[in-house]
This record gives C-alpha cells, structure tokens and sequence, in this order.
C-alpha cells in the first residue's frame, strides 16, 4: 500500500534526508508540513499564509529544495509550485559529482 504524503510525519521526512529540523525557520517547517497534508504549494501560497514579500518566500523555498525536502515543478512564474521529493538523497550521486 502506499504511503500518502499526510500519512508521512516531518520528522520521517527529515530523517530520511538526513537533515536537521535546526536548519529551518519557522515558516519553513510550516510550509513543509503544508506540503505534507496539500501535496503542493506556491510562491503565492507562501506568501499570503506567512505574510512575507516574494523575495522571502521564494529565498525560503529554496532553502527547502537545497535541502532536497521539495522540488520545484515549473521553470519560473505563476506556473511554478514545489512538492515533496520522495526519496532519498542518492549518497553515491554525491560522492562522485
């Protein structure tokens, strides 16, 4: 059976990037439990449930897809929302780039 998004706990998701809850603010621990139970959320989602200017929300979530937690789907604009990335960090991937 597969796990839906809600079903998954944030620090399951964290765990399984191998990334400390310490490297996030606030917002976004917020968004990625946002993202947990709406499978999806954009710049403009971002900002008016946290009440931040573009530039903040889109620095944010960029914190948040570094850390390899969401992916951006979209190239740029009104048509960019960020999901879960469902997997873990390819270790090998790394250790050769």
């Amino acid at each position: 059976m597969e796990e839906k998004p809600q079903d998954i706990s944030i620090k399951t998701l964290l765990q399984d990037h191998s990334t400390s809850i310490a490297q996030f603010n606030e917002r976004q621990i917020s968004a990625i439990k946002y993202v947990l139970k709406n499978r999806k959320i954009t710049n403009k989602e971002y900002r008016a449930i946290f009440g931040v200017t573009d530039r903040t929300a889109l620095r944010d979530l960029n914190v948040i897809c570094d850390a390899g937690i969401f992916k951006r789907i979209g190239l740029t604009g009104r048509d960019t929302s960020y999901i879960l990335t469902r997997h873990k960090p390819d270790i090998k991937n790394d250790i050769l780039s």
